[in-house]
């Protein structure tokens, strides 16, 4: 079985999203807009976390993804 098979025979009963603010994340990891400006942002595991929105918002360059939301898509 490859594991693009084993990925999809995932599993889950249930997914919790716990999401925090753009500013919660600026204050857990000691960032400021201004140090980010200018660079590729990948946020990984994103979840229902504010950052992706708010930082391409605010004009920084941010991508997001979460395998949860696969699944998401198919229920």
């Amino acid at each position: 079985m490859s594991r693009v098979e084993q990925f999809k025979k995932l599993d889950l009963e249930r997914i919790v999203f716990i999401g925090r603010t753009f500013e919660e994340y600026l204050d857990m990891f000691s960032l400021s807009v201004e140090a980010l400006k200018g660079k590729k942002i990948f946020d990984c595991t994103a979840g229902a976390c504010s950052f992706t929105a708010v930082g391409n918002k605010t004009g920084l360059g941010v991508t997001a993804c979460d395998i949860a939301s696969y699944f998401l898509m198919r229920t």
